[in-house]
């Protein structure tokens, strides 16, 4: 018994075995989970990071509406990363794979394949026209002269394959490129616009700008989407083709996907 002057009176009870060891197991797990809850966060790109931000901002301030006209996010996108996050935690803050999730698969039959193989293996020397028509002679079937490229390439079937090699390459080095350089000898009847997109990132947004430039009067315009797609480009260069009062005009592009 411990008296503390005239105060009360105060009794150490010594804590069971078993309840200290469920304490101690609950610390170890509260610094188990604050570890690994660090590590996914160090795991994170960037983009999800501050879509986490979004949410830490929302609950500190509890006002969306604000948190949205302060990062430049419409109230739909937030929404859409906060059930995710709900749903799946920091993972689901993540951009998911864009791919397709059933991708084309050549249009040849395992049959077709060993029926090539053999073909190709007895006439060794024969190009892929030539063995087309003789798998229809054959075999009653049709099959394109590109079904049968794709076999061989695929199984390595050529009479040399060091040879072959060496000739597609120096066939590929010796295909004539179109230069913008040829251009220079020529004389340009209208307007030529040079385009290309530029990628504008603001309060954790991407916006890809368009932008068209005339090569000769340096006359410019530009437009702002929220996607790089060929419906983009469509829009932008219909936009283009009213502005200069429908005359028709050549363009430059850096072979973009969007043009």
């Amino acid at each position: 018994m411990i008296k503390f002057a005239d105060k009360c009176v105060a009794k150490f009870i010594p804590i069971p075995r078993d309840e200290r060891r469920k304490e101690i197991l609950r610390i170890l797990n509260k610094i188990e989970k604050y570890a690994k809850r660090k590590e996914d966060y160090e795991k994170l790109s960037k983009r999800a990071k501050q879509r986490l931000q979004w949410i830490k901002k929302a609950k500190e301030w509890r006002n969306v509406r604000k948190v949205c006209r302060y990062y430049g996010i419409s109230p739909a996108t937030f929404y859409k990363w906060k059930k995710r996050y709900e749903i799946f935690g920091l993972v689901g803050l993540e951009d998911r794979d864009k791919t397709p999730k059933n991708k084309r698969q050549p249009e040849i039959t395992r049959g077709q394949e060993i029926r090539i193989i053999k073909l190709r293996k007895q006439y060794i020397r024969y190009g892929k026209e030539k063995l087309a028509v003789l798998y229809e002679r054959i075999y009653g079937e049709k099959i394109s002269s590109w079904k049968i490229y794709r076999v061989i390439r695929k199984y390595d079937l050529y009479w040399n394959p060091v040879k072959n090699e060496k000739l597609r390459r120096k066939r590929k080095l010796a295909e004539k490129k179109k230069r913008i350089t040829e251009l220079r000898g020529k004389e340009i009847k209208g307007f030529l616009f040079q385009l290309d997109t530029k990628v504008i990132w603001s309060y954790g947004t991407k916006r890809y700008l368009f932008n068209a430039i005339e090569k000769n009067t340096k006359f410019g315009f530009a437009r702002m989407y929220k996607n790089c797609s060929s419906y983009s480009s469509r829009d932008f260069l219909l936009r283009l083709y009213y502005l200069v009062n429908k005359e028709d005009f050549l363009i430059q592009t850096d072979n973009g996907s969007e043009f």
